[in-house]
Order: C-alpha cells, then structure tokens, then sequence
C-alpha cells in the first residue's frame, strides 16, 4: 500500500511538472488578454520606411500598448533570381529589430506574402535565432495565407503543406519562448483548404499545437479579397470559440471594400472614393463584441496607415525624408484605441465571450469538396444577419446564390442579435464545450425557419428597426448597416433601456455611422464615429431618450487626432443641434451632426425600476508588460540620413541598380565624387559610454579617406577598394554622451563610395566588427542559379534553399 502511494504521489508529481513546463513559458514575453490589448503598427517596405521615425509618430499615450510589425514585401524576380523589394529581407529584419530593442518596442516579423517568403519553410534555425537574438522579439506574423503557394520555378513560394506545417512547429517554437504565431486569413471560395478551419482539418500536428499552446497562436480576420466576409469571419474566429487559441483580432483592410465596388461601379475612383469611416463598425464589432484583443494594420500601409512625404531642406543644408500618418490612421484607428485603452470600448473576455454564444456549427464533413470540408454552407446566414445590400447581390460570374460566398460582398451585418456564427472542427475545452446547441454540418438545419427558430430561442431580442444593435450588459455596439450603393441611407433602432431608469432609447444613424454606447443609472455615454476625408459633409445622428422624469442635458468632446495643416483632409468637428423636450411625455432628443468622432455624455434618469447593475469595466487599462532595457548595437541604414551634396539616396534600388547584390536594408547612398558630401544622423544614447561606430560600404573607385564626426571628435578612416557587389566594413571609437549625438559622414576625398549602413555598438556589446579600427571583407561567391554564377553575398545575409544554408566564406558554388 505503502509503495503503490509512492507511485501515485510520483505521478502526480511527474504531471504537475509536466503541466508546469507547458504553461510556464506561455506569453512570458508580452502577454495579451482582454485587458491587455496590443495594437501591432506596421513598418514596411512599402513606405521605405525609416523605422525611427515610424516609431517617433506614435504618440506616447498609446505606445505601452503598440508593437511594431516588421512587414517585408514578397516580390521575386524568378529571371535574376533576387528579391524585388527588400533584396536582403532577413537582415532588413535585423536590422529593424535593433531599432525597436533600442527604442524599447515589441515587434513582430512578416516574412510572407500569402505563399511567397523570404525565409524557406524549412529553415528553422533563422525562426528560431530572432527568439534567441532579441528580447523584444513577439513572434512572426503571416498574412494573406489564400495566394501565391506551389508556383513554379519562384523559389520564393512555398507549398500549401510546408506552410501549414510550419505553421505547427512554429507555435511550439513560440510557446517555447513565451511568444505567439499570427495568421490573417481573407480568402475567397477558391481557397477553403487555407483557411484556418482548413489547416487545422488538414494537418493533425498543427491542431495539435494549437489545442496544447492555444495561447501561442492568432488568427486574424482580414478583409482584402473580394466576397466571402461571413464565411471567412466564422472560420476565423472559430478557432477562439473552439478552445485552440486564446486570443483573436483583426487586421483591417480597405481592398475589399474597393475590389467590392469595382465589380460594382467600375474602377473610377474618382467618382466613389473610399471612405475612411467604413471599417470602424466591423473592426469595433470584432473587438467588442467578438472578443478582438488584438488590431494588425490597417492596410493598405502606403494608403491608409503612413504617407511619404518629400526630401526637403532641414535648415542647415541637409535633406530629410518625411513621413507621416494619414488623417484618417489618426482620426478613426488611433481615437478608436485610446478608447480601448480608457475604458470607453470594452473587450469581453474569452469567457464572456463563449458565455453568450449559444450556437455553434461543428464541421465534420471530411469528404468532398473543400467547401463542403472547410467552411458553412451557402444559406447558413440566411434569415439571420445576412444584409440586403446591392453588395450581396448575385454577381453574374459567380454560380453561388445571393449573397452566398462571393457574392456576400459585404461586411455588414443586419442584426446584431445573434452575434456571429463560429465553425469549428470540433469544441476542445470545457468553456466551449458549454455552449448549448453544437449544430454539426452533417445534421445542419432542414429549413430556414427550423434555424430561425433555433436562433431565436437562444438569442434575446436586443431592439426593434433595422439598425445594427448587440448587447452585452449595459455595452451597446451599433451602426448603419447599408454600403453607399445602398438607396438606404440612415437606420433606426428603438432599444429598451435596461440599465438607465428612462424607459427606452431610440436612435437614426445617419450614412457610415457607428456608435458604442454605455448604459448607466443616471447617464448614457456614447462614443460616435463617422470620420471621413472624401466629404466635408456633416451626417446626422439622432438620439431620443423616452420616460425621463426631467429634461436631460449634456456635453460632449470631438475627437483625439490632430490632421497636419499641410493635409487637406477634414479636421474632426461636431455640433448638437435640435434639441427638444417634451415635459408631458418625458421624451428629449438631440441631433449630433459631426464628421468624426464624438464624445458625448447624456445625464438622464426616469422612474423605471428594477434595473440591472452588473456594470462592465470602464476603468483605464493598467499598462502591459513593457521590455527591459536595451543595451546592444543599433543597426542605421544609410538611406534614412540626413544628407547633402550626394549623387543618389537609392531607396528602391531595384529598378534603378538591377546589377548591385548585397546591400541591407531598402537601399543605400551613392556618395558620388563632390566633396561638400555628407551624411547625417542623429542617435540617442541611453547612457555615457563609448561606442564603436561600424560603416558598411563598397568602393570600386580609389582607396582614401573618408572623415568621422561625433560630437565635434573627429578622426579619418580609410576605405580600401572593393570588387562589384563586395561589402567591406570599417570602425572607429568614439565617446557618446547620454541623449542626442550627432554623427557626420563627410566625403572629403569625393570617393564614389556606397554606403550602405551604419551600426552603432557599445564597446563590449556584441558587433558585427571585430575591433575599433579595421576593416573587413564580407564576401561570399553565390550562384544566382544555385549551381553556377559569381554573385557576390554578404555577411549577415542568411541565404536559404530548403534546409541548405549559405554561410559567409569561399564557396564557389552554390548548395548541390
């Protein structure tokens, strides 16, 4: 007996280890929950980005809460064998990610367009050495995942199988160190198999790891492609209903609605512009009624999120490339976050959120189609949320029914009484496993009404019109649910009060309105945003409140963005007009005509009574987990400089040097032969300290010497020559002071050097020189074609083809 307890107690100390080693690593590095949010902003290749100045534009208000998405394009040319845009993706990454350790930002990594990488599938070691090199680092984040896979002679694409399997060592790679895998998926009904409900059918491994690490994984619900938005978000957020992940969000994105309204109207876009205010209502419902507690985005980059500027003068001889965020990045994304972040927008937890799903589709059909495998089925929104919209109409080149698939062209939905419908591949927790009615596919419904009636026994009704309206508890999430095509333009809701002591709320939203409102005793809060910059126009709201027992008053605020002068975008402005009170009936209204986003606190109470208490939060989110303090080298790309009296800043050099091989980053600088020529930038050091100063360059024209100022300390280094495509680099110490140094490269002996990048490392750190004062070659012989050819790579560029792997040395061919 004695000996049979020693066992028991062995074993149950052998699984409490065992439980101990799965859990102890999850999310140590930033978690994410409900009350912990993370917003990641993009910096992308599109932009040329300068990552310094990306991060230097997110006011410091919402910083705590943001990490940045390293985000590369994935463009091939399969006829010179390079990468279009970065040439270099994975030391562009590196070199980015120093940027944000030294700034002190969490940060992702996209490798990926749809099928198309920089990294193989197969190369292990380079996903795991961003773990291992930086502390900041969050995981790697893949989106698209519809297009670009098993494309012929592209060694940039990859097959469906190796990225789904990939998918599934990388959320234990990222559990292991306390990180997260992000997937955004917006396909079309061509592609059900890469869905997340379609890999997760298809690759056992990766369901696997998902069940064991759900905390490890994210999908995300994007909207780029054309159609199919139902589907998509109820095989998106399945996996978080289902019990494989803990956490969903959203990555936004405007081409859906634009490749929705080309099918439509045509491609003129000067006739219907898209308005910035058309995605607040989905991504406020994916967050506050879904549970989204994480935003990646919003795309387009280069058209919804960060605009290029001009090179123009700084003042003292320089030039200097600008960026900034659109008005409407400001004005929706970032007002809508700080009301994440103060209380205003409250995301339900994962348990609150499968507290209020009552019906859930299992797809168990394993045969067939991938349609039939992999997603709903075509009238499965039928007599619910399905919108009556010229974008759900039948397009004439898809053989699906209105509103089915492709032809549901629209976000929208038409009630928000039932929420959304998840699918699953099957329910793995105990919390999902609660939810009442588990609808299998295989069994699905025999009628719309035996659905309806389903629905409706299970789902309370929230309002009555035809307004968007979900509840949950004194939170109320609405909008207009009508596209600009259509001929309805406003929506109305008459929504009984259950918190407030008046008796109902009524509420006209005008065109593109949404609204999220808070019920209180004595008070209603409404947080409203139209914001738009293709109209000057001010839409109306309306709101009514019946049964107060005096006349109600107000106030309000009008957004938190301010748009540069510069920009010829709308300021966000609002007034309260209409006003009226009728003392007899106990009725008040007023008209909030705005474009942007309004603040409004209406103090109202009647004589109703037994009125609900259970108040969500709506207190300011405490700040998460921020990153320790970075003391390593910061890697400087030439092109993001301060320059002057130079031949080229080559930002995209692709098209303009199709013959150059090696550079980091997006580019680099061609100092050209005029000695007045100077670079400049401006670092600040967290501490006094010496710190070896690294330029990377190529040099065919003359040995000399280049001047070195830091601080006013100046010392003369020289650059050897160098074969086509070969990349020396060469040092110097100097002292930096705690703050801002300014660094000057002057071309003094006008050597028609190219400069490619400056790393800034303090003496003792790790660093890719070797000493103080030296100058290294960092040359490999690599074929284009893998077997023949003389380019030239450098050190640092980790080249890949399967799990072969060139490193820097004397290689005369590339791998057999």
């Amino acid at each position: 007996m004695k000996s049979h307890n020693h066992f028991l107690s062995r074993m149950l100390l052998g699984l409490l280890l065992c439980c101990l080693t799965q859990t102890v690593a999850a999310q140590t590095r930033r978690p994410i929950d409900s009350r912990h949010p993370l917003w990641m902003i993009h910096i992308d290749v599109w932009n040329y980005a300068n990552p310094q100045a990306i991060i230097d534009m997110i006011p410091q208000d919402i910083r705590p809460y943001v990490c940045m998405n390293l985000s590369l394009s994935c463009q091939y040319d399969t006829k010179l064998n390079i990468y279009k845009k970065p040439q270099d993706g994975i030391s562009t990454l590196k070199s980015w990610a120093t940027v944000c350790q030294h700034n002190g930002m969490w940060f992702t990594c996209q490798p990926a367009s749809g099928g198309h990488t920089h990294i193989q599938d197969s190369d292990l070691n380079t996903f795991e050495y961003f773990f291992k090199t930086y502390p900041n680092f969050l995981g790697w984040n893949y989106a698209e995942q519809f297009w670009g896979f098993d494309v012929q002679g592209d060694k940039s694409s990859a097959s469906q199988l190796s990225r789904i399997a990939l998918f599934a060592k990388l959320v234990k790679m990222s559990h292991q160190y306390g990180g997260f895998l992000t997937v955004s998926f917006c396909g079309n009904m061509w592609s059900h198999g890469l869905s997340p409900l379609g890999m997760l059918k298809r690759n056992r491994d990766l369901l696997s790891a998902c069940e064991k690490y759900p905390e490890a994984i994210l999908w995300l619900y994007k909207y780029t492609t054309s159609g199919c938005y139902y589907n998509t978000e109820s095989v998106t957020w399945g996996p978080y209903i289902a019990g494989l992940a803990n956490n969903y969000g959203v990555r936004y994105d405007r081409c859906g609605w634009d490749a929705d309204k080309n099918i439509l109207a045509g491609t003129d876009k000067n006739n219907i512009q898209y308005p910035v205010c058309a995605g607040i209502s989905t991504v406020m419902e994916q967050t506050c009624v879904n549970g989204g507690a994480v935003w990646d985005g919003p795309e387009t980059i280069p058209t919804e999120c960060v605009s290029v500027g001009r090179d123009t003068p700084t003042g003292d001889g320089f030039m200097r490339h600008h960026w900034n965020f659109f008005p409407g990045f400001k004005n929706v994304w970032i007002d809508m976050w700080r009301k994440v972040i103060d209380g205003t927008l409250y995301i339900p937890t994962r348990a609150e959120v499968l507290g209020k799903t009552k019906i859930v589709v299992i797809n168990d059909v394993n045969s067939g189609s991938d349609e039939n495998k992999y997603a709903g089925w075509q009238d499965l929104y039928d007599g619910l949320y399905k919108q009556d919209d010229p974008y759900n109409c039948k397009a004439v080149r898809y053989k699906t029914g209105d509103g089915a698939f492709m032809n549901n062209m629209t976000w929208f939905k038409k009630t928000g009484r039932y929420g959304a419908i998840p699918i699953v591949p099957e329910l793995y927790d105990n919390l999902a496993k609660a939810i009442p009615v588990q609808k299998k596919k295989s069994t699905k419904w025999y009628s719309i009404s035996a659905k309806q009636n389903d629905f409706n026994a299970r789902y309370a009704s929230v309002s009555t019109g035809d307004l968007y309206v979900n509840r949950y508890r004194n939170q109320l999430i609405t909008y207009t649910p009508y596209s600009y095509f259509n001929k309805k333009r406003n929506a109305s809701a008459s929504i009984p009060l259950q918190y407030n002591t008046c008796k109902e709320l009524k509420l006209t939203w005008g065109k593109l309105s949404s609204g999220a409102i808070r019920e209180y005793a004595d008070h209603i809060n409404f947080y409203l945003n139209n914001y738009r910059t293709d109209t000057t126009t001010l839409v109306t709201d309306l709101i009514t409140v019946t049964g107060a027992k005096s006349k109600p008053s107000y106030s309000y605020t009008v957004g938190t963005g301010v748009v540069s002068s510069a920009s010829s975008a709308n300021n966000p402005s609002a007034f309260i007009t209409g006003e009226k009170w009728n003392a007899s009936t106990g009725t008040y209204s007023i008209e909030v005509r705005h474009c942007g986003s309004v603040n409004l606190k209406l103090t109202c109470s009647g004589n109703e009574r037994w009125r609900r208490t259970d108040y969500l939060p709506s207190t300011r989110l405490a700040t998460p987990k921020q990153p320790q303090t970075y003391t390593g080298p910061v890697m400087i790309e030439a092109e993001d400089m301060d320059y002057r009296s130079i031949q080229e800043c080559s930002r995209d050099p692709y098209y303009n040097h199709q013959s150059e091989r090696g550079h980091h980053g997006t580019g680099f600088v061609i100092m050209g032969t005029n000695k007045n020529g100077s670079l400049r930038y401006v670092f600040n050091s967290p501490a006094a300290q010496r710190y070896r100063v690294t330029l990377r360059y190529m040099n065919t024209y003359k040995k000399d010497n280049i001047r070195l100022t830091a601080n006013g300390q100046v010392s003369y280094v020289e650059c050897q020559t160098t074969n086509t495509n070969e990349w020396k680099t060469v040092s110097k110490e100097f002292s930096f002071q705690k703050g801002n140094n300014s660094i000057v490269i002057d071309n003094i002996n006008g050597i028609n050097l190219w400069l490619d990048q400056m790393e800034l490392s303090p003496v003792g750190s790790s660093s890719t020189a070797s000493s103080s004062n030296t100058t290294t070659s960092s040359a490999v012989n690599l074929v284009k074609t893998w077997r023949s050819g003389n380019d030239f790579i450098p050190e640092g560029w980790t080249v890949v083809d399967g799990g072969n792997e060139i490193q820097p040395g004397n290689h005369s061919s590339g791998p057999a």
